[in-house]
């Protein structure tokens, strides 16, 4: 931060720390054991947590949702098992430091919880791992990136809470998501199972593909892990 402080994800928590290691703030669920953290918020925070202009903070949180209809299986999908279960659905929350959720967007807000990716039937504490969100960034116009694992997705976010676009394969989405979808140009290939997305400019942004899987469910070619790549859009 402009303080000098460093702030992150530790276990669940918002954490606020100076470099020898002193705790200046904790938020995240009540630890029954230790009584930390100092502020409680009703969600578990995940994988990342950024300081913002102004002093607020932008994080990733779980939480279990509940669904009528989930995929049972990798195979035909059109033809799929289908059954009510348990997901993990992933928010982007904005919070204030005494633990206020100044805005929160879950995923399942904008997109078909019918629509799975590889290791989207991973299992986890909170239910099926549908999205596995796993990166969020701001840029200073207030929109937000999302980088959804397990969906090979990347979205923005509007200052509003609205899906703004779609960058990923269009494979199995319905159509309202497929309207907000972008196109490729040229020879440029989307990302699978990829990390970090983050703006480098007012219209650019770098991300890390993982190149996992190569391939959808709902894709007509088998699944093939290819090169690692540092990919800008």
């Amino acid at each position: 931060t402009p303080d000098g402080t460093l702030v992150g994800s530790i276990e669940g928590r918002a954490v606020e720390m100076d470099f020898l290691g002193r705790i200046l703030m904790q938020l995240g669920q009540i630890d029954p054991e230790n009584g930390w953290p100092w502020v409680e918020i009703p969600y578990l925070l995940h994988h990342e947590v950024h300081p913002l202009e102004g002093g607020h903070l932008l994080a990733l949180a779980h939480r279990s949702l509940r669904v009528n209809e989930y995929p049972g299986g990798y195979g035909d999908i059109r033809i799929s098992r289908f059954r009510p279960t348990t997901i993990t659905d992933d928010g982007v929350l904005e919070l204030t430091r005494d633990g206020r959720i100044v805005q929160e967007v879950w995923m399942s807000d904008l997109l078909d919880t019918h629509r799975i990716g590889f290791d989207s039937l991973d299992v986890e504490p909170f239910g099926f791992d549908w999205v596995h969100a796993n990166a969020a960034d701001r840029h200073p116009d207030g929109h937000t990136l999302v980088s959804m694992r397990h969906q090979d997705a990347v979205i923005e976010i509007t200052p509003q809470g609205e899906l703004s676009w779609y960058l990923g394969n269009r494979h199995g989405l319905e159509q309202k998501v497929r309207d907000r979808t972008l196109d490729p140009i040229d020879d440029a290939s989307w990302p699978w199972h990829q990390h970090a997305p983050t703006w480098i400019d007012d219209d650019k942004i770098v991300m890390f593909d993982n190149n996992v899987y190569g391939a959808s469910p709902y894709s007509n070619r088998a699944p093939a892990t290819g090169d690692s790549r540092i990919v800008a859009y």
